[in-house]
């Protein structure tokens, strides 16, 4: 039963991440942009045979916590 209390909302954003030079395309690479903002939940899954470099999806879990809370590389 509710009586006031703070439901937590927390949900998966997902960032595209574009612009990093090509010598610099590694999944950590990727992964620690995106852990500058939130908690990576879904890390990128960049492969050397994929066709397409120039932008990579990371999933983030945001909520009403604050940013960077729990960051993996900090």
């Amino acid at each position: 039963m509710w009586e006031g209390q703070v439901l937590s909302f927390e949900r998966i954003a997902w960032l595209k991440i574009h612009g990093i030079p090509i010598h610099l395309a590694e999944n950590w690479v990727f992964d620690y942009v995106a852990s500058q903002f939130f908690l990576v939940v879904h890390p990128s899954q960049l492969d050397a045979e994929d066709d397409d470099w120039l932008v990579v999806c990371v999933g983030i879990l945001v909520g009403e916590k604050g940013r960077g809370l729990t960051n993996q590389f900090r």
